[in-house]
């Protein structure tokens, strides 16, 4: 189970590099705003009332990080919805993998802990690639398509978010890791 700082944290992520993909695309401001509205409605209760909170209060302090190329987490962590324990790298083109690998797991996670249904998990996640920008559409439904149901043994396994896409190959880590396996059942 998650702790809040992380669920914050991950919001805050995730709301950054929607923000990074809008102004890379030349998205206006206004469709920005729209877009996010979007993104937060998907985002499972109670957190999506914290997206809402952090793209009221602070959209325009993290368009102006964005603006300076800031990664997610270092704007995050200025804004205080990440602890800084995290060591802060510069912004990778596997990060953007990372990212929504990390967004697809949480909110997974988010999901079955609100009482959702496995069955009706694909069609919420889908929901989730769908509200991204098209340049990360595709690759997040590729990933729910290919990793799904192992994804879904770590949730039960409660293992955590960056482990799960580490093991995926979608994040980095500073050990080697094995290919993604399902957890060991305990009997």
């Amino acid at each position: 189970v998650q702790k809040p700082q992380q669920s914050t944290c991950s919001i805050c992520e995730l709301v950054v590099t929607f923000v990074e993909n809008y102004i890379s695309s030349n998205g206006t401001i206004s469709e920005l705003e729209n877009s996010l509205e979007s993104l937060c409605a998907i985002v499972p209760a109670p957190f999506n009332a914290e997206c809402d909170a952090l793209v009221e209060a602070e959209l325009p302090t993290i368009i102006q990080w964005v603006l300076t190329n800031e990664n997610p987490q270092t704007v995050c962590t200025q804004i205080s919805s990440c602890t800084s324990a995290k060591k802060v790298e510069v912004q990778k083109p596997q990060q953007s993998s990372c990212s929504i690998c990390e967004l697809v797991v949480n909110f997974a996670e988010n999901y079955l802990q609100n009482n959702g249904t496995i069955t009706g998990l694909e069609k919420a996640v889908e929901g989730v690639c769908k509200v991204l920008p098209s340049s990360y559409a595709a690759e997040c439904t590729a990933f729910v398509d290919s990793q799904l149901p192992s994804l879904i043994q770590w949730i039960v396994a409660n293992e955590n978010p960056q482990q799960f896409c580490t093991q995926a190959g979608l994040c980095t880590s500073a050990k080697k890791v094995q290919p993604v396996r399902k957890p060991q059942q305990s009997s």
